[in-house]
């Protein structure tokens, strides 16, 4: 079978789970470190606003909520076409829940996946990412108003993380914390080990 960069081709590693836990950072270093394509699901949603703004539809809402469920439905046809082209990818996303995903890599022993999450609180998460990490949450200076909406959003992610875990031990697939910093590189070697058991030698940058 073909190889591209040390990756056996049809080795598709998905990243998914809770928002802010670190699954386009991941992506892009393996992208970079390992040299695999990475494709960002939210990128899907980000193409449909222009299409959805133009239609008659009440609220702002219910426009977005639309295009959260059309990226729903279309993220599992997505993958199915990177592994029906046989290429090597890592895409990323917070869109794909654990059954799905269990789903999908029993059609195709070629995926990979691995669900990311967190636990403490909003607040604590927050301030993690001011202190220095990237992440939308940390790139503007915050109004009281809006620095509670963004706690209330990572206290939603942190009950989602728990949950995200318990539905991959039941469906047998890798959840892995990034609670602190040492749980981000743990999932980093955690999916080179799975590249180098598909293919050898990964080919690291220089």
């Amino acid at each position: 079978m073909s190889k591209q960069n040390g990756i056996r081709r049809n080795t598709l590693i998905v990243i998914a789970g809770a928002s802010g836990a670190g699954k386009s950072t991941l992506a892009r270093r393996i992208e970079n470190e390992l040299k695999v394509p990475h494709y960002e699901l939210d990128r899907v949603f980000n193409l449909l606003k222009r299409p959805f703004d133009g239609m008659a539809i009440e609220s702002d809402a219910l426009r977005k909520q639309y295009r959260q469920d059309v990226t729903a439905a279309l993220v599992p046809e997505i993958l199915n076409s990177f592994v029906d082209l046989n290429v090597s990818a890592v895409v990323e996303g917070g869109w794909l829940s654990p059954k799905e995903v269990r789903t999908l890599q029993l059609q195709s022993k070629s995926i990979v996946p691995l669900f990311l999450g967190y636990g403490g609180t909003g607040r604590n998460r927050l301030e993690q990412f001011q202190r220095g990490t990237t992440h939308w949450s940390s790139e503007k200076v915050l109004s009281s108003a809006e620095r509670e909406r963004v706690e209330e959003f990572f206290d939603k992610q942190v009950r989602k993380s728990v949950s995200l875990k318990r539905e991959c031990e039941d469906s047998g697939l890798k959840y892995l914390d990034t609670t602190e910093e040492s749980g981000f590189e743990a999932a980093f070697q955690y999916l080179k080990t799975e590249i180098e058991k598909n293919c050898l030698p990964v080919r690291s940058k220089p």
